[in-house]
């Protein structure tokens, strides 16, 4: 099982308890110590894994959502195709912390004439925001549920027993007083506000409706997309406010950007 590394305490002792309120026959144990993962992403990744290993990696051989044990030059590895962090093809490589400068040094070597680049969590959380991906601990927390925050066709009713069942059919029933949207910055909207980085909303910045004091939402992240060309951000807003309303997003002292809801997302997510 994989996780955000802020979970893993919540999410160890949740399936430890699990385990003994089931009565399984299990042991659940953490492993992170001893292992370590770097992710290799972008339209090229695919022709770098390839030069790395015998294994194979096509669309056919190796599609979304799937796992694979292989060696990459001389470091085993077990890799995940997987898009969910950044919505471009994307193999995340689990292997152990002692090969880690060793497996680095690989990609380099072969990704090089491919245009391959460090990037960090800045350039990761802009493209996750362009492709509408929400992340535990922002737009996913414990006072959140999947049918308020657009994730409610992943659970499967379908399934005669799971924990948790009752609440989830009980909450799909409803409807809420709030509601989480994507929020686009036009510059042509905030010529008076210089759309630099400080001006920028991260995150806790409140929303309201244009020209209006009372607070409709709140900010849960934020950035500034190379792709758009302007500020992005996920926020929870007010479920009375409509699709073409015009909304304001306090960024500093007396310093307001204008901010409308991008009917859908920027970017359509590989699958």
């Amino acid at each position: 099982m994989l996780t955000e590394p802020e979970r893993e305490s919540r999410d160890i002792y949740w399936l430890r308890r699990a385990a003994a309120e089931k009565k399984f026959n299990v042991q659940v144990n953490c492993i992170s110590e001893y292992l370590a993962s770097l992710a290799l992403v972008g339209p090229n990744s695919r022709q770098v894994l390839s030069e790395l290993t015998k294994s194979d990696v096509s669309e056919e051989g190796f599609p979304q959502r799937s796992t694979r044990l292989m060696r990459l030059g001389a470091v085993s590895v077990v890799c995940a195709r997987s898009s969910t962090s950044t919505g471009h093809l994307s193999y995340e490589l689990f292997h152990n912390r002692a090969d880690s400068a060793r497996l680095y040094q690989e990609i380099i070597r072969a990704g090089t004439p491919h245009g391959v680049v460090n990037f960090g969590q800045a350039t990761m959380n802009s493209m996750r925001l362009e492709h509408g991906y929400k992340i535990w601990g922002r737009e996913l927390t414990l006072d959140t549920n999947p049918f308020e925050c657009g994730l409610g066709t992943l659970v499967d009713f379908n399934k005669e027993d799971f924990i948790g069942r009752p609440a989830a059919l009980s909450l799909s029933k409803q409807t809420f007083d709030r509601r989480l949207e994507l929020l686009t910055f036009d510059p042509a909207d905030n010529s008076s506000v210089p759309l630099e980085w400080k001006n920028l909303p991260f995150g806790m910045e409140v929303v309201r409706r244009e020209g209006q004091e009372e607070r409709i939402g709140q900010i849960t992240s934020g950035s500034y997309s190379v792709r758009l060309r302007r500020p992005i951000a996920f926020a929870w807003i007010d479920s009375s406010v409509q699709p073409n309303e015009r909304l304001s997003v306090d960024v500093g002292l007396d310093c307001r950007l204008i901010a409308t809801i991008l009917e859908k997302i920027p970017h359509t997510p590989i699958q």
